[in-house]
């Protein structure tokens, strides 16, 4: 059912000639653009068959076009030329609309688009372009200067869910919007399009934009949209020719890369912040080329500079201290020959001059890649100095001396005697004596730890 109310304001605002006729032709009303057309006030022209209007040698095939509309109640459309009240005949891209009110009448829109004198020269050029956009393998459209969508394809008209009669798969001008189209897109693409496209128009030059558009069923799809200006041998612009090519599939693939990137970056924040806060670094080491790679941390606890890289199997020794250099160094040679795991722990000096102690823990390489050896290098200093004991001043006068004792005995047997009393008994309360002994062996192990006064000699 069609609202008259609309119907009628249309016609009124079209810059077009428009009129309201019935299905026998006879014209209800006017705007004032037919009137300026042809001289004639809406009083004379009510109830005028509109037929009339056309010049009288395109009289005959407007008709007989027209009658063919009226029985497959398709969108009528032909070219004609219409009498002006100077005698000079307007050609138009005459369009009609069938439409059936409440009570059952049916009336017809008509517009007339004035043609481009490009056009009036060759007259099949729209349908060839129609047909030529028809057979890319592509969601193509045009548009009409303005910017008013106005024409999509087959393929197109599909995708979006346009009833089989919608007048842009016949590339009807229907007076809209430059921006209608927008409607189409997902929410949150909508500005940037409208923006992309409010340029394109007012500087007449391409442009492309990458945009969801919603499909049939009510999904978005992504879109990459790119429009050329055609133009008339004079420069003017014809229409807007459109391509939208989906992809849909290489942008989710690109948010999914994005998304694992970030992932990926987030994990190596965690993993370099754990390494940190345990003052643990791992290792690559390639026995062609020696460490391939030594994370932030390993440079931390060496004391190296990581815009060097990290260092080869020489550098490398002379980092360790000169007592402990010799037992690296065929450790070293040891994992290479004999594919062997190791766990070890060495003293370091670094640059400084400062002293450390470094747990090395390292295995064979994955099955990808089994000639690696791979490994964690742990900075256990204060371990090992715990360990060992050792003095630490707290003030020019107080300090502390630190020491650390283990003891472990071999098989030992304890005898033991014990009296008890049970009085969660359901019985009554029970007691006795239990008597045994038990063998194995055991460890102690304790940190002293004793507060000193300095005592300073008199000069």
């Amino acid at each position: 059912m069609a609202d008259i109310t609309k119907i009628d304001a249309f016609v009124q605002s079209s810059p077009h000639p428009a009129w309201l006729a019935t299905a026998r032709g006879e014209c209800l009303y006017v705007n004032p653009a037919l009137e300026h057309l042809t001289g004639l006030k809406s009083d004379q022209i009510n109830q005028v068959d509109w037929r009339s209007f056309v010049l009288e040698e395109d009289r005959a095939a407007a008709s007989a076009s027209w009658q063919r509309s009226l029985a497959s109640g398709t969108p009528y459309r032909t070219t004609v030329r219409l009498r002006g009240f100077d005698g000079v005949p307007a050609t138009v891209e005459l369009i009609a609309f069938g439409h059936t009110l409440n009570d059952g009448t049916e009336l017809w829109l008509f517009t007339g688009l004035h043609v481009h004198a490009a056009f009036q020269q060759y007259p099949r050029f729209e349908a060839q372009l129609q047909a030529t956009l028809s057979v890319i393998p592509a969601y193509t459209w045009y548009a009409l200067p303005s910017g008013a969508l106005t024409f999509v394809n087959e393929r197109t008209g599909d995708y979006l869910g346009l009833p089989k009669d919608h007048p842009l798969r016949f590339g009807i001008d229907t007076g809209a919007e430059w921006d209608a189209h927008i409607p189409f897109l997902h929410p949150d693409d909508r500005e940037e399009a409208r923006r992309v496209w409010s340029v394109c128009i007012g500087t007449g030059s391409p442009g492309a934009n990458s945009q969801r558009v919603c499909n049939a069923a009510g999904k978005y799809r992504w879109f990459l949209s790119q429009v050329e200006p055609l133009r008339a041998s004079d420069g003017t612009i014809l229409y807007w020719i459109g391509v939208n090519l989906d992809i849909d599939e290489r942008k989710r693939a690109e948010e999914q890369l994005v998304k694992s990137a970030q992932e990926l970056q987030r994990s190596e924040f965690y993993l370099t912040e754990a390494q940190r806060l345990g003052h643990i670094g791992n290792w690559v080491f390639d026995p062609a080329k020696g460490f391939e790679y030594w994370s932030d941390e390993l440079y931390r606890i060496y004391d190296l500079d990581p815009g060097k890289g990290p260092p080869n199997s020489e550098q490398y020794l002379a980092t360790v201290h000169p007592q402990d250099r010799e037992s690296m160094a065929s450790l070293m040679k040891r994992m290479l020959s004999d594919d062997l795991g190791f766990d070890v722990t060495k003293r370091i000096v670094r640059p400084s001059g400062d002293l450390r102690y470094v747990r090395c823990v390292g295995t064979v390489g994955s099955d990808n890649d089994p000639s690696k050896r791979i490994g964690v290098g742990m900075d256990v200093t204060d371990h090992e100095v715990l360990t060992q004991g050792g003095t630490y001043f707290l003030s020019p006068s107080w300090f502390l001396d630190i020491a650390y004792t283990y003891a472990r005995t071999e098989d030992q047997t304890f005898n033991y005697f014990s009296s008890y009393t049970n009085t969660q008994n359901p019985f009554g309360t029970t007691s006795g004596t239990l008597t045994g002994s038990s063998t194995g062996k055991m460890s102690t192990q304790g940190v002293t730890v004793t507060i000193n006064m300095a005592f300073h000699r008199r000069p």
